[in-house]
């Protein structure tokens, strides 16, 4: 692995860009996503919905466990990762109230019995919204604020390694974790 030096300068390039963005501009900068590889993403829709930053709250990792074991039913074999990502899978770190999760399949063009099951357990649906080959389930609740977020992407995708490496990152230096944690808090309010 990257020595944590690197990683850490990495990282900082990283806040730097998002700290140059706004929360409208970029609410994917918001979800994790660094903007480095992200290829040609679809826009959100205009009507955001608000959302607070609370205090850390082991609950989501037992809400993650459980999405999980829906998750493999709905999956099976074609998932070869299920893995809770986002600001609610590091340990002590304020976040939205959103648990979000990473799928990493083979072929997401394979998964058409995957989106039914997934729709038909409430989840919206949208393809290729971060990037080609990707899939993002959505659920939300009677007032349109969203509970989960399920990203689907292919083995080896930029996608898989954002994701992986700003949790990491972020669980293994605490402070950057504060720091990004007030950054959004800022920026919702």
């Amino acid at each position: 692995g990257a020595h944590p030096g690197s990683r850490r300068a990495e990282f900082q390039t990283w806040v730097t860009s998002f700290e140059s963005t706004s929360f409208q501009q970029s609410p994917l900068l918001i979800a994790g996503i660094m903007p480095a590889e992200m290829g040609n993403c679809q826009s959100l829709p205009s009507t955001m919905s608000t959302y607070t930053i609370e205090q850390y709250n082991p609950e989501w990792v037992k809400k993650f466990e459980s999405i999980e074991v829906m998750l493999e039913g709905v999956f099976d074999e074609q998932a070869l990762a299920i893995v809770h990502v986002g600001s609610t899978s590091v340990p002590g770190m304020k976040a939205k109230p959103i648990i979000d999760v990473l799928v990493v399949v083979k072929d997401v063009k394979l998964l058409n019995t995957g989106k039914m099951l997934m729709q038909s357990k409430g989840y919206l649906v949208e393809e290729n919204y971060v990037a080609p080959n990707t899939l993002l389930f959505r659920l939300v609740n009677e007032n349109g604020n969203k509970l989960e977020n399920i990203h689907v992407c292919e083995n080896g995708a930029p996608m898989q390694k954002q994701f992986l490496f700003m949790r990491d990152y972020l669980r293994a230096f605490p402070k950057e974790a504060n720091s990004y944690a007030q950054l959004k808090d800022e920026l919702v309010r």
